[in-house]
């Protein structure tokens, strides 16, 4: 074993360096956690996609962006999610039940603020929105300034609700 010597002029043998350090992984919702401002967007229409992701941007969410339900399910477990705007596109059967199935596993999962917006509104949508706890039901949904300001609302609410959670002293 080798010595080291100091300026001083004293020897002491190196110290010791752990050949290995276990690695914990962490949980995948702590790894890409943005606090309290984290939001997803699930719009399948590209364009709208972008709209709705500038306003919530615009309100001061940081946000995640999905085009499909496949792409949500993967996102939802790495993200803390405090808000979401799901837009159920009009269309065939199918992809409306795969976004609701979508919208029910992010309820499950993180439960966040919840928009639903309908592009072919029925009363039974609206009753399965407000059934699982939307806090909106947009049956149709314009994308500009005032879809900006629900999002600021939004988030005003998220953060007094972190507040008053939080402990005092």
């Amino acid at each position: 074993m080798s010595q080291i010597r100091s300026p001083g002029g004293t020897v002491r043998p190196p110290t010791p360096t752990p050949r290995t350090t276990p690695r914990l992984s962490p949980t995948p919702r702590s790894v890409r956690s943005f606090g309290d401002c984290a939001s997803l967007v699930l719009v399948t229409d590209p364009a709208r996609r972008r709209a709705v992701t500038q306003a919530a941007q615009s309100a001061g969410w940081r946000v995640v962006a999905c085009q499909s339900p496949d792409e949500t399910a993967a996102q939802v477990q790495q993200w803390r999610l405090q808000f979401a705007i799901v837009e159920l596109a009009a269309g065939d059967l199918p992809q409306r039940s795969a976004l609701r199935q979508s919208v029910q596993q992010l309820r499950e999962a993180s439960s966040p603020l919840l928009i639903v917006a309908d592009q072919a509104p029925t009363h039974e949508d609206e009753l399965w929105a407000r059934q699982i706890g939307a806090w909106l039901y947009l049956p149709a949904m314009t994308v500009g300034e005032e879809l900006t300001q629900l999002c600021r609302e939004a988030l005003y609410s998220v953060r007094r609700q972190a507040t008053a959670q939080a402990p005092v002293g």
